[in-house]
């Protein structure tokens, strides 16, 4: 109760996501196209329970795709940044049976891939995802923010990568595509939110522009939206960011860069502790309720980047599929 308050049930699971690897070519591209595979696609639909599942208790998540340029760690990651793509959603003009002739080349072909919606990634933007709703995150460093869960059921293998074996792809697709399934129907109709998937207006519910305050010592924006709910943090050189405490406590991850942090209280002096992107043990820190924190960026030519996650909103944007008007 101490470190979360009441939160502890809204608490997220967080997670970096380092997406990327060899490219590979699509079933459906020509001779010499190429790309470097995302997270196969996927849905998230709750988990099965006698053969049936309750969408809304499914895994949502969000993403929030941060600037990978010569200001930070990790400049030069990514290859061609300008021209890499996420699969979010099915394109409005898929249909039912178009998905369901294309789950039958589940780990022999990429037909999923071909009916998802294409998106540039843009840096410092995220989206949210809903229960049931197919994604297929490319490939890009990623803040990941979701419920403490894990009912993943994957609806397409490694993208450019079939399975030869029989055997072997038997025991994947009970494993990862089925899981407790009978057959590629029934995973259409329980795991799959198809309206929400293939909702012409998906980008203008789902996807927001996390648009900067200037501050004299840096910038700070909002990064997840929705249910969720985060800050970003870019500290200048040199200068400090004093985050006023809340009721809501927060988890911080220290994204590029190194500095200090430090408890603020009028009546005492707390200690600062050393902050620094990519170690193993000073990368994160807990902010628990009401609890004021300086944050100062010690290095004289680098930014410092934070971001931080809050509870999880009691507030739901979900709508089920047997309440879905198009």
């Amino acid at each position: 109760w101490a470190l979360l308050g009441p939160y502890s049930r809204q608490w997220p699971l967080t997670k970096v996501l380092d997406i990327g690897g060899v490219a590979y070519r699509p079933s459906f591209a020509t001779d010499g196209d190429v790309e470097v595979p995302p997270i196969p696609a996927h849905v998230h639909p709750g988990y099965v329970k006698d053969g049936r599942c309750c969408m809304r208790e499914g895994k949502l998540e969000a993403y929030f795709f941060p600037p990978v340029d010569s200001t930070t760690v990790y400049d030069g990651k990514v290859e061609n940044p300008d021209k890499v793509i996420t699969r979010l959603g099915l394109r409005p003009d898929v249909s039912r049976e178009e998905l369901r002739e294309a789950l039958n080349g589940f780990g022999k072909d990429d037909a999923v891939y071909k009916l998802m919606q294409t998106y540039s990634i843009i840096p410092n933007t995220s989206w949210t995802i809903q229960p049931g709703m197919m994604h297929a995150p490319g490939p890009w460093p990623t803040f990941e923010i979701q419920r403490a869960q894990d009912d993943a059921h994957l609806l397409a293998w490694k993208l450019g990568q079939p399975v030869k074996d029989h055997k072997v792809l038997s025991k994947i697709w009970s494993n990862n595509f089925a899981k407790g399934l009978p057959d590629a129907d029934a995973v259409l109709r329980e795991t799959v939110h198809f309206e929400g998937s293939r909702d012409p207006k998906f980008m203008e519910k789902w996807f927001r522009p996390c648009e900067p305050v200037e501050s004299s010592w840096g910038r700070r924006r909002r990064i997840f939206h929705h249910e969720f709910d985060g800050e970003g943090f870019e500290i200048l050189p040199g200068q400090s960011y004093e985050r006023p405490g809340g009721e809501e406590p927060y988890a911080a991850l220290v994204w590029s860069g190194k500095g200090e942090v430090c408890a603020v209280q009028s009546d005492r002096e707390f200690r600062p502790f050393t902050v620094e992107a990519l170690t193993e043990f000073n990368s994160e820190f807990l902010v628990t309720p009401k609890t004021t924190v300086r944050i100062t960026n010690t290095s004289k030519l680098d930014l410092l980047y934070v971001y931080t996650v809050l509870p999880i909103s009691t507030k739901s944007w979900f709508v089920a599929p047997e309440d879905w008007v198009s």
